[in-house]
C-alpha cells in the first residue's frame, strides 16, 4: 500500500471513530510526516518501507529541531503510531514493525492553581457580562470542563429541578 493511500484510508476510518478535531489534527500530523519522508527518503513510497526506528525517530528529531513544543510532538507521534498500528492491522506493514515504540519527549505540566472560594467569587464578579458569570458559576459549581459544558445538549438542563444531567 502506498503511503498517501494508507493515510487517506486511516483518515476515512478515523472520521467514523474519532472526534472531528482529533482526526483533523492527526491528518495534519500524518501529512507532515509524509512530506518529510518524501523529501528525505524518496525511495520510501510504501507503508512496508517505513522503519519507525529510523524514519519516525528522525522525523521526531527534525520536528524538535524546528522548535515545535514537546506536547505537539507527542500528539503527532501518537497520530503516526496509531496510523502504523492501523496499517499493521491491515497487514500493510509487519505487526512487529507497527508495534515499535518511539521515545516521546517528556512533557511536564505545571500544577493547577487552586483558588479559594473567595477568589472564585471575585473572578466571577469581575466578568463583564451575565453570560460569562453564569458560565463560570456552572463550571465552578459542577466541576465540568469547558469542552464538557459546550458539548452538553440543550435538554441536559432540567429547569424544574434546577439540575444539569451530564
Amino acid at each position: 500500500m502506498i503511503i498517501p493511500e494508507a493515510i487517506e484510508a486511516y483518515t476515512e476510518w478515523g472520521a467514523e471513530v474519532l472526534s472531528p478535531s482529533t482526526i483533523t489534527g492527526y491528518g495534519r500530523a500524518l501529512a507532515s510526516f509524509w512530506r518529510w519522508v518524501e523529501d528525505k527518503y524518496p525511495q520510501v513510497t510504501l507503508v512496508a518501507d517505513i522503519d519507525p526506528r529510523l524514519h519516525v525517530t528522525a522525523w521526531r528529531d527534525w520536528r524538535r529541531g524546528q522548535g515545535i513544543a514537546d506536547s505537539t510532538i507527542n500528539t503527532e507521534l501518537c497520530a503516526v503510531s496509531q496510523w502504523l498500528r492501523f496499517c499493521g492491522d491491515r497487514r500493510w506493514i509487519l505487526a512487529e514493525i507497527a508495534a515499535v515504540k518511539v521515545d516521546r519527549p517528556t512533557v511536564t505540566h505545571p500544577r493547577p492553581t487552586i483558588l479559594s472560594i473567595q477568589e472564585v467569587r471575585n473572578r466571577i464578579a469581575a466578568q463583564p457580562d451575565q453570560f460569562r458569570k453564569t458560565v463560570l458559576t456552572v463550571l465552578a459549581a459542577t466541576g465540568l470542563r469547558q469542552g464538557e459544558l459546550r458539548s452538553l445538549p440543550h435538554d441536559a438542563y432540567d429547569q424544574d429541578l434546577s439540575t444539569i444531567h451530564v
